[in-house]
């Protein structure tokens, strides 16, 4: 605190001490005071002291011989001066200018800040700031130890804290101030309400494209980005009012809360085509503190509502069907002319979610075609045609458009293993079919409709012992033939006379019709057999096939023979070409011309060319031309062994067959054949070798 001490005689400056005793209540020293100034009279001197103290009852002394006079006298003790002493500290306050808390503007209120007591050494780098920056800092002569200070906040829609700290000034007497109480806080409100409009259907500047039977009204979101005032009157938002729409009007205004709106835009004709524009003009509202809203960018789109759209079909199945065909084939149309080409990149097929390809990709007459190939499972296929794909005239782009359907699957179709049956002796297991779906039935139906692919009509199926469901699959059950099995193996014998197909009904997954049809005649099947004999190159072979064949067909499997490489001879004799293998087959035809088949293997070795070419033999008829009765002379170059005796009529019918053995070189018969009609007969002797010789007979009656 200030103390003064006064002499009543003027002192000699130059004794002057530079510190005054200091004492407490009972006369103890407690230090010394320092002199900070004089004060030099004619009459008297006053020293002015400091004492560092705090609040207390104190006092100063001067010691006696300390000080002299201007005539050398010295000062004697003085009493001791007691007074209360108070002592106070700079403390800062923080007030607002001219300006309010919430400013709208990012140049934030002038604080005044104001420290209780004039001070020394507080500058603008004393002030901490977070959230901003001090730009101005000046003294206030008006107000002693008060400070104006400016900031600039960092964030227009952000926070400022200022603080103070201790020691970082002090007042004339020294005394350091203290720190700021609390924190000083201003929220900053400086952003301007900004209206975005936007659409969740169409973009600024798009083309909306609606659909005729759907929803014509286009919604549309005005965005202040936060709360406003609303309502009636200046200043204050209402859609009616304050959105401006042109080519179309508004309804079904919703208020969602902090300075959002929704509201439909609706066209006059739902069909019709239409350049729409939406506005919310500068000034028509505030926020909570006072900032006026700027104009919104204006949103505009083309509302066309006739777009142009895509059509799928799919031939023979049509959209949301099922089908067992192992393929589709699809076109896509649209709904009017279109600018532009639809790729195939555009168009995606899923099967089960995975994409299948799109083959034989392809334009004709203003479609575009292309093929779907099935696998084996069943399928869940989508077609999906992308938005945009083309443009209609008005430069409006196409909808998206999808066309699903299922595929149930395939049933590999039955196999014929012979389709040619007769109702009395068909034999067995003539139908075989197999699928990777379990077990099933195997259907013998009358019918002789054959379609491409196998694939059989709905009239086909209906005709069936039972029908489809509306997914294409069977129903019902047939008690023609069934089997369990898998691969499944089908045999019977009451088929009537007529034409069949077979096709598989598994899991009621319907197979494609079998590939080849089952005839069954009336009457016996053929059955072709046969056997040979001889050693030599020259062969005889004997038809042991069924009395219902009349008709033969031989191939003896040796084109080196050239035309005598076939033949229709009920036995025929051939010589073959050379040494090797040959595979002779035999075709027994009955009179409805079924076919059976027989093959057996021939070997020819070099030994039977060398007895062959070795061997020589002759036959002698006589009497000839005869009554039917007649002797046979034959003859050979070599032991005849076993040989056979054959006649025939001239179309080839045996009526006579003989085996002779004899260790000699000749023999003779007689024979009667007078019971048979006159004409030309064969005789035939083939030698042990298989060496043929034949002659004719006529016999006349």
């Amino acid at each position: 605190m200030p103390v003064v001490v006064t002499f009543d005689n003027p002192m000699n400056p130059s004794t002057v001490p530079a510190i005054v005793k200091i004492v407490d209540n009972f006369g103890s020293v407690l230090g010394n005071a320092p002199v900070t100034s004089a004060t030099w009279n004619a009459d008297f001197t006053e020293l002015s002291l400091m004492i560092d103290a705090v609040t207390a009852r104190y006092g100063a002394k001067v010691i006696e011989g300390t000080m002299t006079d201007a005539a050398g006298n010295a000062v004697k003790a003085s009493n001791a001066v007691f007074a209360n002493v108070i002592i106070t500290y700079p403390k800062p306050v923080i007030t607002e200018g001219a300006l309010v808390t919430n400013p709208s503007t990012t140049d934030t209120p002038n604080l005044i800040i104001c420290m209780g007591e004039a001070v020394t050494g507080f500058e603008a780098t004393d002030i901490s700031v977070t959230g901003g920056t001090v730009t101005a800092f000046y003294a206030m002569p008006a107000q002693t130890g008060c400070y104006e200070v400016s900031i600039q906040a960092n964030d227009p829609d952000g926070e400022i804290f200022v603080d103070i700290a201790a020691n970082v000034c002090s007042d004339l007497y020294g005394n350091a101030n203290l720190a700021l109480d609390q924190v000083y806080y201003m929220d900053i409100d400086a952003v301007v309400p900004v209206p975005t409009i936007s659409s969740s259907k169409v973009v600024n500047g798009g083309i909306y494209a609606g659909s005729i039977g759907m929803p014509s009204w286009v919604p549309v979101t005005v965005d202040f980005g936060e709360p406003i005032a609303e309502g009636m009157g200046a200043l204050k938002f209402n859609v009616d009012e304050d959105v401006k729409v042109t080519g179309a009007t508004v309804s079904n205004i919703i208020a969602l809360g902090n300075g959002k709106y929704q509201f439909n835009v609706v066209p006059e004709d739902p069909e019709g085509y239409y350049n729409i524009a939406i506005n919310v003009a500068a000034g028509v509202t505030t926020d909570g503190v006072g900032n006026e809203n700027e104009a919104a960018e204006t949103f505009a789109f083309v509302y066309d509502g006739s777009p142009i759209e895509p059509i799928i079909t799919i031939d023979g199945i049509g959209c949301g069907s099922v089908t067992t065909i192992n393929y589709a084939e699809v076109a896509i149309t649209f709904t009017e002319a279109a600018t532009g080409e639809l790729t195939s990149d555009e168009v995606v097929v899923t099967g089960n979610g995975l994409e299948l390809p799109k083959g034989n990709w392809r334009m004709e007459n203003g479609a575009y075609l292309f093929t779907i190939s099935h696998m084996k499972t069943p399928l869940d296929v989508v077609i999906t045609v992308v938005s945009g794909a083309v443009a209609d005239a008005n430069g409006t782009p196409s909808l998206e458009a999808s066309c699903g359907y299922k595929f149930n699957g395939i049933v590999i179709p039955p196999v014929v293993k012979n389709s040619e049956q007769s109702a009395t002796n068909a034999p067995g297991q003539f139908v075989t079919a197999s699928s990777s779906y379990g077990e099933g039935e195997v259907f013998i139906i009358e019918g002789s409709q054959v379609l491409p692919n196998g694939q059989m009509t709905a009239a086909m199926l209906a005709a069936i012992a039972g029908t489809t469901n509306a997914d294409g699959q069977y129903l019902g059950s047939s008690t023609t033939v069934t089997a369990a099995d898998t691969p499944m193996e089908v045999s019977t014998t009451n088929l009537q006379p007529g034409v069949y197909y077979a096709y598989a009904v598994v899991n009621g997954i319907v197979s494609q019709m079998s590939k080849d049809l089952i005839t069954v005649y009336e009457g016996v099947l053929p059955v072709a057999d046969f056997t040979f004999f001889g050693k030599l190159a020259v062969v005889h072979f004997v038809n042991l096939s069924n009395d219902a064949a009349v008709t033969f067909e031989w191939n003896f499997g040796d084109p080196n023979s050239g035309a005598d490489n076939t033949s229709t001879d009920v036995e025929p004799d051939h010589l073959f070409s050379g040494v090797g293998t040959y595979l002779v087959t035999l075709k027994a035809l009955n009179a409805n011309g079924t076919v059976a088949t027989v093959q057996q293997t021939v070997v020819i070795t070099a030994t039977d060319i060398a007895d062959m070419d070795e061997a020589s033999m002759d036959i002698n008829l006589y009497p000839n031309p005869n009554d039917g009765k007649f002797n046979l002379e034959y003859t050979s170059s070599k032991e005849i062994g076993n040989a056979i005796v054959r006649i025939t009529d001239i179309n080839g019918k045996v009526i006579l067959t003989e085996d002779v053995k004899s260790s000699a070189k000749e023999f003779t018969r007689y024979y009667d054949i007078s019971m048979y009609s006159k004409g030309v007969y064969l005789v035939q002797v083939v030698s042990e070798q298989g060496v043929p010789t034949t002659k004719r007979i006529v016999v006349e009656k």
